[in-house]
């Protein structure tokens, strides 16, 4: 059945909106736009993979950000910058148990993505997508991981079982994600941070 992009829209909108409401994160209505696209987007699978001469047909987030230190432009640095930070969001939300079996975890996702969004918030140059978009990234930046969670229960189709609550552990001393330290505690199990390595939210 084919959908049309706006019903597809308002389709994310909503469920963005209940997760929104769900983890009590406050978001502006051009932040939940913001995200609506960018699932959208990625529904494309030819705009989520990147052309890599018969690699991995996902760059590593340290490519990205090596291509956004050597950009010649403000407008390619923050085009490279962008699609870090939206790569790293999409992961982080919607395929962080991928994250267990890598070099790299959740926490690495989140900093570099976080970051990716700090810069383009600070941009002096940024006229190809305005003010608004400024405010957008920076709410992007200092709220990743409660994004991430948000977008995680729009993959979320079976209630947490036992075998995943390590994991569950793991990404909430890394992260200190929100969502983690309810799925821990609905599981009757109380999270106590060890006296080093979480990260203070």
């Amino acid at each position: 059945m084919l959908v049309k992009q706006e019903s597809l829209q308002n389709y994310f909108h909503d469920c963005l909106y209940n997760s929104l409401h769900k983890h009590n994160v406050q978001a502006t209505d051009y932040t939940i736009i913001y995200l609506a696209n960018l699932l959208i987007n990625f529904t494309r699978t030819e705009n989520f993979i990147d052309a890599n001469e018969g690699r991995s047909p996902l760059k590593p987030l340290a490519i990205h950000y090596s291509e956004a230190l050597n950009s010649t432009t403000d407008h390619e640095r923050n085009i490279a910058l962008r699609r870090l930070g939206d790569i790293a969001l999409f992961i982080c939300g919607l395929f962080s148990e991928s994250l267990k079996t890598k070099a790299v975890d959740v926490d690495y996702y989140a900093a570099m993505g976080g970051t990716a969004y700090g810069h383009l918030s600070e941009s002096q140059n940024i006229n190809e997508s305005g003010p608004v978009f400024k405010e957008v990234f920076y709410e992007l930046s200092n709220k990743f991981i409660d994004f991430a969670d948000v977008l995680s229960e729009l993959n979320d189709s079976q209630e947490q079982s036992n075998k995943n609550l390590l994991r569950t552990y793991d990404i909430w001393i890394k992260t200190g994600s929100k969502k983690a330290r309810k799925l821990l505690i609905d599981s009757g199990i109380q999270p106590i941070a060890p006296t080093t390595g979480l990260l203070e939210h």
